[in-house]
């Protein structure tokens, strides 16, 4: 998990860290989409740690900029218009990066306005059908 720290109280051992299950889990979903779907080392983790459930709260941000309620809003859009996207996908389109579009759909899922698919890729939850 190079740089990448992930935050999950209910998965959490003793000392405040994930368990090892769930730590096989993010590592595996991570390296899947690494090597098989050609995302970048931190756009796998970050989007495997979407994926469990449990955001990235320590990803390396470099000269992005923080989300705001524009971006959630300008990602909905864009889920709306092109359909299902993984962070990757999302942070292309968006013209973003990685850690921005991963913050972004983590926000977003946490707020129960997007769904993510077994395979990372969020969708937009229509009105009137939680």
């Amino acid at each position: 998990m190079a740089g990448l720290e992930i935050s999950d109280p209910g998965h959490a051992g003793p000392s405040g860290d994930i368990s090892a299950e769930l730590l096989d889990i993010f590592e595996e979903r991570a390296a899947i989409r690494e090597f098989d779907g050609g995302e970048s080392r931190e756009q796998a983790e970050a989007a495997a740690a979407i994926e469990i459930g449990m955001p990235p709260r320590d990803v390396p941000s470099g000269d992005e900029k923080p989300v705001d309620e524009s971006d959630y809003e300008a990602l909905l859009a864009a889920l709306r218009e092109h359909g299902p996207l993984t962070p990757g996908a999302a942070a292309q389109q968006m013209e973003w990066g990685a850690t921005q579009a991963c913050q972004a759909m983590a926000t977003l899922k946490k707020q129960g306005r997007v769904n993510v698919d077994q395979l990372g890729q969020a969708a937009p939850v229509e009105e009137g059908s939680e």
